[in-house]
């Protein structure tokens, strides 16, 4: 498997750095739907050569994992990391690195976030924290995180991500996969084709994960997501093209229900396991994966807890925000339930 690897342009750098200026100068937070409007619109304006590659990402003429680099952030200057993903939404230290995000992520669609996770934050800080060490969460460290699809328990996941690097001194690693380079025996392609397979919510979408004081959810808010855990519907690993196929797996919150699916769940996950690119992203770096076709995760490191330790942003996004009928809005077209 390889990682379709490009550096940005001169022209594009000046363009992306022209426009978060003047984005700047209207919004002080990324964290509105006006904002994220706004700089749909302005993601129009940046040069053909990054609309073109984003719009071969989307068709499938791209690889489905994009490494996008060259994009400069002085580590002397930079704000410290914050101490928890719990940080203010309006920060304008970060704001233009911000913009820079959203417009680089606009080019593959739209931002959205999740009303049961941050209370639908569209950057969310994947920030190592002590107490987390060991949880199947961007916050761990001492253990792999197993990689997964992003919300592959929900109908309505992002069709992409968008992760950028501010920080990583530790040089953690990020792992990544694509479905098309899978080699599986035709049982078990059968197989994990049927709906024979559950997903259940990871904790970050779970009441007491989402804890904080910018804001109050619900018990209400989370009822979804309680469906989901008591009473999931079985869905099929892979669907689509048998040559660049769908893939919905999440192997630390899923399960197979009869021992055949097991055995072919065993096949899938080492075969996966077998197949891993790591990536080392450096500061200003992008990876944009496709959530539907591709997986990722990341090697367990030793963070340097403190005001540099690592620090990545990630941002969800959709081709269709109605998400063919299958999504809830919670408030806003870009907070889905």
């Amino acid at each position: 498997m390889t990682i379709t690897t490009r550096p940005f342009t001169k022209i594009e750098l000046d363009a992306l750095t022209d426009l978060s200026e003047e984005l700047a100068g209207h919004f002080d937070s990324c964290e509105s739907e006006e904002f994220a409007n706004a700089v749909g619109q302005a993601a129009l304006m940046l040069p053909l050569s990054l609309r073109q590659l984003a719009y071969d990402f989307r068709i499938g003429k791209e690889k489905r994992i994009i490494l996008l680099q060259g994009m400069a952030i002085d580590e002397a200057t930079l704000m410290p990391t914050p101490d928890s993903w719990d940080h203010a939404w309006r920060e304008p230290r970060i704001l233009k690195l911000e913009i820079r995000h959203a417009l680089v992520a606009s080019l593959f669609g739209d931002i959205f976030g999740w009303h049961t996770q941050e209370n639908g934050r569209f950057f969310r800080h994947v920030i190592p924290h002590p107490k987390d060490e060991a949880e199947q969460l961007g916050s761990g460290s001492s253990v792999d995180l197993e990689w997964h699809n992003e919300e592959a328990f929900h109908p309505a996941r992002a069709d992409s991500i968008a992760l950028m690097c501010y920080r990583n001194l530790e040089q953690a690693v990020t792992t990544v996969c694509t479905a098309s380079s899978l080699k599986l025996s035709d049982e078990a392609v059968k197989i994990l084709r049927q709906p024979r397979f559950v997903i259940v919510p990871d904790k970050s979408h779970r009441p007491d994960f989402n804890k904080s004081s910018q804001w109050q959810l619900s018990a209400e808010d989370f009822q979804r997501i309680e469906k989901m855990l008591t009473q999931p519907d079985p869905q099929p690993v892979l669907t689509g093209p048998s040559d660049d196929p769908f893939l919905r797996i999440d192997p630390a919150f899923m399960y197979a229900i009869d021992p055949e699916a097991e055995q072919a769940l065993k096949e899938i996950k080492a075969e996966v396991d077998s197949k891993l690119v790591d990536v080392v992203l450096q500061p200003g770096e992008f990876l944009v994966i496709d959530n539907l076709r591709s997986v990722h995760g990341r090697r367990r490191y030793k963070p340097q807890y403190g005001a540099q330790k690592r620090w990545m942003r990630r941002v969800n996004i959709a081709v269709d925000l109605a998400k063919g009928g299958q999504n809830i809005w919670v408030g806003s077209r870009r907070r889905f339930l």
